[in-house]
């Protein structure tokens, strides 16, 4: 289930990075952007299914006892904005020139940072190194994996867990 929201997720740090690409006029990263959202949608395609699935039974996601009032509830309402844009818009190949899409994430932007917002402030934009967050959450799995393989190591008397 995590699987799926962070692959879902991607998508809208891919944009924010495409629209900061658009914004400081920097057509490598324009293009980058506008590759790495094709992939990203070839990628929600191949499992299309199995994400609407997802989507349609989300507020089992969220109502997960580990999610249980740790996620703000703005952040709730983006990330439901998000997904009904990807699910209920126009299709997820468009949504790099989406404008409702483009709305929502520069005013999670601006939410989140105010006068240091990157799309608003010149200085901010000049500043951005080529990437903000363009990666998929991992939820800190590789530590995860790493801490349970300590476990089981230390259980198993020594012998590595494979």
């Amino acid at each position: 289930m995590p699987g799926n929201f962070s692959k879902l997720h991607y998508g809208a740090a891919l944009l924010y990075n495409l629209m900061l690409a658009r914004k400081s006029k920097r057509q490598n990263r324009i293009e980058q952007y506008e590759a790495e959202l094709e992939k990203w949608t070839a990628s929600l395609q191949s499992g299309w299914v199995e994400l609407e699935q997802w989507y349609e039974q989300r507020d089992e996601f969220w109502g997960l006892d580990c999610l249980d009032q740790v996620i703000p509830r703005l952040t709730v309402d983006f990330v439901n904005n998000w997904l009904r844009l990807v699910f209920e818009g126009n299709s997820p190949d468009s949504i790099a020139n989406d404008r409702q899409a483009q709305q929502l994430i520069r005013d999670r932007e601006r939410f989140l940072k105010g006068a240091r917002a990157k799309l608003e402030n010149p200085k901010a934009l000049a500043a951005w190194g080529g990437a903000s967050g363009n990666y998929r959450l991992n939820f800190r799995w590789n530590n995860a994996k790493r801490i349970i393989a300590d476990i089981h190591e230390g259980l198993n008397g020594g012998r590595e867990y494979a």
